[in-house]
């Protein structure tokens, strides 16, 4: 249970870094912006003290972002050593997998094309 919430970990990670990528190469501001998305995902997914101390309505916020149920389902499976308890959050993990990194890809190169026709990649 572990390693397949490590691995969907993984493929959630590659696709939000493709998605940064997007955003560097449609922005050049992509770093400040990835930034302060970085600092709200870390305070708001568990990382630093538990999800269920949030309010209400920052907890909804907190379930929308990956980061959380990876944190969830590997410490589940770490301390139980079972499939069962962490099935949800398996499948959470394999939905945010199937979803962000197509449109990570189809972004990036939607991007990618706009940058060619601008002319901006020579800012590389």
């Amino acid at each position: 249970a572990a390693a397949l919430a490590f691995i969907l970990s993984i493929v959630i990670d590659v696709a939000i870094g493709i998605i940064v990528a997007a955003i560097q190469l449609g922005t050049h501001k992509g770093a400040a912006v990835m930034w302060l998305f970085g600092s709200v995902a870390w305070l708001m997914s568990g990382t630093m003290f538990p999800v269920t101390v949030l309010p209400r309505p920052l907890l909804w916020i907190a379930k929308l972002i990956p980061i959380t149920h990876c944190l969830d389902a590997l410490r589940f499976s770490l301390l139980s050593g079972t499939l069962q308890g962490v099935g949800r959050e398996i499948a959470i993990l394999a939905a945010f997998s199937v979803v962000l990194l197509p449109a990570g890809l189809l972004i990036f190169s939607y991007m990618l094309k706009r940058a060619r026709l601008e002319g901006t990649l020579s800012f590389y």
